[in-house]
């Protein structure tokens, strides 16, 4: 059965294609993806009326083809084995778009408009596919045909490091010339790039890269901390190529900027604080996500201690604060994921706290005022701990009053009664002491609680803190 779907906002001068298919759902990806790129670019694209999306195999490896003719886009063909036939789908669409001058600017500006169109889209396809290699089969971008690379597998593994050259040297380019300039025209060539650059800071730069052979470009483009920011563009910014979040912001460093009330959520899964505590009755919280993922499908956002609803909001008792985490694939990530809460919400910090080591909250106002205290204690228990045994992968998360202590996934939650009788006792630090242990034998993979006792009663304040 061939599938059709058309946009319901079409006029007579735009120029959207009736997109048909065979495959359920590729018709209505395609529409979606034609309006952002319309939205990233300002204008339309050339395409036939009708525009045909196949499902089958390619030769010499291709994912992808878009055909086109004097009169624009007519057949995308997308190779059915593929896991990522959605991304290689949006490619397609953008080179109706970008589909003129040397490989390495038409194929990296493609790349470029695709993420843009993702953007404009959240959940439309994943960004470009790059797991952070070194490219060690990169060709010079400056010389490289895409026509040159086809045979053995040695020449299969160049055209992947020239594709994601390319996108990685327009990505460059884009910091700072802005994406604009480079996506004004469907055909760019050598000596316009060019030029473009001679006048944009750094332009030289990364002309000289450009000019300097493979070698060059291979460590200008190189991206081994996985922030999205590849090493020439750290040198332009001042952050470091070994650490994705230089300023410790919870933001990579290759972020472009902030959404509004966005909260940066750390890819090792554990639980952030947002700044926000749910309103007076139980109330639903709509979470969005976005990021900088690069190939993977968004992970989903987890309200911790709330009711995911069947319409994809989430349920969080009245006067919670609202703590996220990720669940999901995070492997070979490009940075981090970003969320933004909304709903009946306050601003409201006092519960909650967290810092890259850490992560402590209440689920009840009444802990309020022991938090800093338990903050301080549990701080210097692990630093003791660390001292004698070593770091653990995960920061320690601990939750003050839920109604039983227990240790899962998300951390260890102490029960109110607990709490309670050891603030009466004065025996807070021995407590704590028993879930530092818990957690660093939880986090190591183990499940020796006998240890854990061990550990719990070699523990100790140091003498200052005491």
């Amino acid at each position: 059965m061939i599938l059709t779907a058309l946009s319901l906002a079409i006029t007579p001068s735009a120029a959207m294609p009736v997109f048909s298919a065979a495959h359920e759902g590729d018709a209505e990806r395609a529409v979606e993806a034609w309006e952002a790129a319309r939205a990233c670019t300002g204008r339309d694209a050339p395409a036939h009326e009708q525009v045909t999306i196949e499902r089958s195999g390619l030769p010499e490896g291709y994912l992808g083809r878009a055909e086109r003719d004097e009169h624009g886009l007519h057949t995308i063909t997308l190779d059915p084995e593929t896991e990522r036939v959605d991304a290689v789908l949006i490619h397609e669409i953008a080179h109706a778009w970008i589909h003129g001058g040397p490989p390495t600017l038409r194929e990296g500006r493609t790349e470029l408009l695709a993420d843009c169109m993702v953007r404009k889209k959240p959940g439309l396809a994943p960004l470009q596919w790059d797991d952070s290699r070194t490219l060690n089969a990169l060709p010079d971008l400056l010389t490289w045909s895409d026509r040159s690379d086809h045979g053995p597998a040695m020449l299969a593994h160049a055209r992947t490091d020239a594709y994601l050259g390319s996108a990685r040297l327009i990505r460059a380019a884009a910091f700072t010339l802005g994406e604009e300039a480079l996506l004004a025209d469907p055909t760019l060539e050598w000596e316009a790039f060019q030029s473009l650059l001679s006048e944009a800071p750094h332009g030289d730069q990364l002309l000289g890269v450009l000019h300097d052979g493979s070698a060059a470009q291979r460590r200008a483009l190189s991206d081994e901390d996985l922030d999205g920011a590849v090493h020439l563009v750290e040198t332009w910014q001042a952050t470091s190529s070994e650490s994705w979040d230089t300023n410790q912001d919870g933001w990579w460093d290759g972020a472009s900027g902030a959404p509004h009330q966005a909260v940066p959520l750390p890819l090792d899964q554990s639980p952030v604080c947002t700044g926000w505590r749910s309103g007076a009755e139980q109330l639903n919280v709509k979470v969005s996500q976005g990021g900088n993922l690069r190939g993977l499908d968004q992970p989903h956002v987890e309200v911790v201690g709330g009711q995911l609803n069947a319409d994809g909001t989430w349920s969080l008792p009245a006067q919670q604060p609202l703590v996220l985490r990720l669940v999901g694939s995070t492997e070979h990530s490009g940075g981090g994921v970003w969320s933004t809460p909304s709903g009946q919400l306050s601003a409201d910090p006092l519960g909650c706290r967290g810092d890259l080591t850490q992560t402590l909250w209440t689920l009840d106002s009444t802990w309020n005022e022991h938090l800093q205290d338990v903050w301080q204690i549990s701080k210097s228990l692990r630093e003791s701990a660390e001292q004698r045994w070593g770091p653990v992968p995960l920061r320690f998360v601990l939750v003050l009053g839920s109604p039983n202590t227990k240790i899962d996934e998300v951390g260890v939650w102490l029960g109110h009664d607990d709490l309670k009788n050891a603030i009466a006792s004065n025996t807070l630090e021995p407590l704590l002491q028993q879930a530092v242990a818990w957690f660093r034998i939880q986090a190591l993979g183990h499940g020796d609680w006998t240890a854990a006792e061990g550990i719990a009663n070699m523990l100790d304040l140091a003498p200052t803190q005491k």
